[in-house]
């Protein structure tokens, strides 16, 4: 029987919103119900059958959410979105108060906030459930806590420390930056000892990683570190410089709004008697400038990689837009209301045009119609379903992001071959993975039924066998849903 289903879509909003979010709540979950894993002190989620470590981030980020589940009671998808919304909200308060500090007016800091909030990286980064996102606050608060007095910059070495053995390798940039600004302070360096001391410094953070990459090969804290770093990157140079010019794309279409209010500013001559900034401006620019540019070398391996990544310029982009905004503001007040105004209506805009520029649609369309499906079969079974995915990788699809939103919107337990089989062998593979889902005591899966994921469709011979029952739905996005019904010996 060949049925055609269309739902609409909703939920998950784009690829990296299924991959990430659906990840990391996989992973959070883990803490949380520890009958999902057997190996909780380390992050993973049982997969193809087995409990599958993921080595690449520390534990901390996880956990906290779990400790959030916990407090609110549950642990679903609306539980961790509404963390991620605090911790937006938390990002947003210390951007404001860092431009405070630093002796921005009060219009210029809100027009500039206001822009920080509705930058397009910035925004999608607000919605992604991931260990990213407790990155961003700590690196405001360190920025926070350089406009006060030199003594408190303990606190920022302590915050470094703390977010390098629990989220990120925070040592690599912010202290490098810190130790840069205090002697570019002390010793009042020209622009040629500037550079070299910056160069320097670059090399001294990439001879150090090398260091602890020899001396602790097989700690799992540093494994995140091997593939962040730079040396990935130096094994395939062409493929190296394509990332690099793909995440420049992104970096320039965050900019947008800004290089747009500096093209407004020098077009309508609002600052005919140069920019006007103070001391505390300046350093904080400079301050966050340099902080960016050590993480960007220390870790670019993983700037090139996560489309997320972007948001960290956007800290950047929304400074460079304060400076600009703060010297029209203190000779033509006027104009800065309506330019800052312009510079966050062409960020909206921006955002608007992301899904054009993007092949993600059909991907959360053929999400949401697996999920309605599966849910409508099986809304009256308590039973965990089974999920087995064989997708194509020149098709489009992004198949980690299917299969884990899947896996988490339905709490199903997930398989993936490489290369599509037949019904007979698909059987075989079904029952040999939950023979393993059964020495792993995973609660709640159903040995009876399960369901096939594929751009491969089944001939018609195949589906009028009278050897299996299964059956065949067709979704209007290409993608075809098999569901098998077993006999289970009693």
């Amino acid at each position: 029987m060949v049925t055609t289903i269309a739902v609409q879509p909703q939920g998950f909003t784009h690829n990296a919103d299924m991959a990430m979010s659906a990840t990391g709540v996989a992973l959070s979950r883990t803490y949380y119900d520890p009958n999902l894993g057997v190996k909780v002190n380390q992050p993973g989620y049982i997969n193809n059958g087995d409990f599958n470590v993921y080595p690449n981030w520390p534990a901390l980020g996880f956990k906290a959410i779990a400790a959030w589940y916990q407090l609110l009671g549950k642990d679903s998808i609306d539980n961790a979105r509404l963390l991620v919304a605090l911790l937006y909200a938390c990002t947003t308060v210390l951007f404001f108060a860092f431009l405070l500090r630093s002796e921005f007016d009060f219009n210029v800091a809100v027009l500039s906030t206001i822009l920080f909030v509705v930058l397009p990286q910035h925004l999608t980064y607000g919605n992604i459930i991931f260990a990213d996102m407790w990155l961003l606050p700590f690196w405001l608060l360190s920025f926070l806590i350089f406009t006060a007095q030199p003594k408190f910059y303990f606190l920022i070495v302590f915050i470094a420390i703390f977010a390098t053995l629990n989220f990120m390798w925070f040592v690599f940039f912010v202290i490098p930056a810190l130790v840069v600004m205090l002697v570019y302070r002390h010793y009042a360096l020209s622009a040629r000892q500037m550079g070299l001391l910056l160069l320097l410094s670059v090399a001294s953070i990439w001879l150090f990683q090398k260091l602890l990459l020899t001396v602790f090969d097989n700690v799992p804290l540093f494994a995140e570190l091997r593939q962040w770093s730079v040396f990935p990157l130096l094994t395939n140079i062409k493929l190296s410089a394509y990332l690099v010019l793909k995440s420049s794309a992104r970096v320039l279409y965050e900019a947008i709004p800004v290089l747009l209010l500096v093209g407004c500013v020098t077009y309508l001559g609002v600052v005919r008697n140069g920019l006007r900034l103070r001391a505390r401006h300046l350093d904080s620019f400079i301050f966050v400038g340099l902080t960016l540019f050590f993480a960007v070398l220390s870790l670019p391996s993983w700037f090139v990689t996560h489309n997320t990544s972007s948001v960290f310029f956007s800290v950047l982009i929304a400074v460079t837009g304060a400076l600009v905004l703060q010297s029209s503001n203190q000779q033509q007040p006027r104009k800065t209301v309506l330019l800052g105004c312009l510079s966050i209506v062409a960020a909206v805009a921006l955002y608007a045009g992301l899904p054009h520029l993007t092949q993600g649609r059909s991907n959360i369309a053929t999400f949401k119609q697996i999920v309605e499906h599966i849910s409508q079969t099986d809304r009256h079974t308590l039973k965990r379903p089974n999920v087995i995915f064989s997708l194509r990788s020149d098709r489009g699809w992004s198949r980690h992001g299917l299969k884990m939103a899947v896996k988490e919107e339905l709490r199903a337990y997930i398989f993936r071959i490489r290369s599509p089989k037949e019904p007979i062998k698909l059987v075989d593979y079904f029952q040999s993975s939950t023979s393993k889902l059964r020495r792993l005591d995973a609660p709640g899966f159903d040995s009876s039924k399960f369901y096939y994921v594929t751009d491969f469709p089944y001939t018609e011979k195949l589906l009028h066998s009278n050897y299996l029952s299964f059956t065949e739905y067709s979704l209007p996005s290409g993608v075809f849903l098999y569901e098998f019904e077993l006999e289970v010996a009693r």
